[in-house]
């Protein structure tokens, strides 16, 4: 049987949730209503292409490692210094569907002789099946208006690197199933990366 990457990426989430339970930590699924309107909508051109960005969450943190999952990832931020973690959840639209992403951008700094070679040690490491990723902002109990509440499985999953800055993004239809790394919604990311600042 083949297991797709995203379902190997999230493999351990499960295992995590247990193991919270057990240590006592109650899930926050409801801690955060949707606002009653986007936190910010922002407009990106790119080429002829036009997205218009509804962020309904956002959320920034130190603790890189406190938010991801599986030991590969977890292993590597414990040795690695990471300055900081944004996590949004965005809805958009391509091609006249409704669309949904996840995105975690993470700064990590390398070395004096070689300043960008932890960042990108870790785009290789997130973009491996089965190492993990950060968790989505629905996992600290946030919400979109519409779609599924957690980051469904398979979806359209792409990393993105520059100098220090990672930007990981899983994307998905609001409505119906989202083919694996369906190419108009890896397009989008890839043509929104560095386009929008919030």
């Amino acid at each position: 049987m083949t297991i797709s990457p995203a379902l190997r990426r999230r493999a351990l989430v499960p295992i995590l949730a247990a193991v919270l339970l057990t240590a006592g930590v109650v899930p926050t699924a409801d801690a955060h209503p949707v606002p009653n309107k986007p936190l910010k909508t922002i407009t990106v051109h790119s080429g002829n292409h036009k997205y218009v960005l509804k962020v309904w969450a956002k959320q920034k943190s130190k603790n890189c490692r406190a938010h991801a999952y599986g030991q590969p990832l977890r292993h590597f931020l414990a040795d690695h210094r990471c300055s900081h973690l944004v996590r949004y959840l965005v809805t958009t639209k391509v091609n006249g569907h409704g669309v949904g992403f996840a995105q975690s951008a993470v700064e990590i700094p390398g070395t004096k002789k070689d300043p960008y070679g932890n960042a990108g040690k870790f785009k290789k490491l997130v973009d491996k099946n089965g190492t993990g990723n950060f968790d989505s902002l629905f996992t600290d109990g946030y919400h979109t208006p519409k779609g599924p509440q957690s980051v469904p499985d398979p979806d359209a999953f792409h990393s993105d690197s520059q100098d220090v800055g990672v930007t990981i993004v899983d994307a998905w239809y609001l409505h119906g199933s989202t083919p694996q790394n369906a190419k108009p919604l890896v397009q989008m990311i890839k043509r929104i990366y560095l386009q929008w600042f919030y």
